[in-house]
């Protein structure tokens, strides 16, 4: 299985026309200052580009940090994957397309 930097789906998801993206968060138990920016960094270019990137499965530990750094009030994030796709609902477009974090690299 080869990986790729979440940087790098993201792009690939967009230049594929994707503009609905999930991010699985389930097992991340923390996430540091440039993890936290790189976030950020992909959350603003999917929007400029009229998307919408949402976050799902995140641990307790991570759930607090999004508070804590007030970035809760930035990312959209659910309990489950399904949750969050039901939440595209009132969106048009086509169904989101989600990347696992298993299937990248820092």
């Amino acid at each position: 299985m080869s990986s790729v930097s979440l940087e790098r789906a993201i792009d690939s998801l967009m230049s594929s026309g994707q503009r609905q993206i999930l991010l699985n968060l389930d097992g991340i138990k923390s996430i540091a200052a440039k993890g936290l920016g790189e976030l950020v960094s992909i959350y603003v270019t999917v929007a400029k580009d009229g998307g919408e990137f949402k976050l799902f499965n995140l641990t307790p530990t991570v759930r607090q940090l999004m508070v804590t750094t007030k970035l809760s009030e930035v990312f959209a994030f659910y309990e489950s994957e399904q949750a969050a796709i039901a939440s595209f609902a009132s969106s048009a477009g086509c169904e989101p397309k989600g990347v696992s974090q298993s299937s990248f690299t820092d």
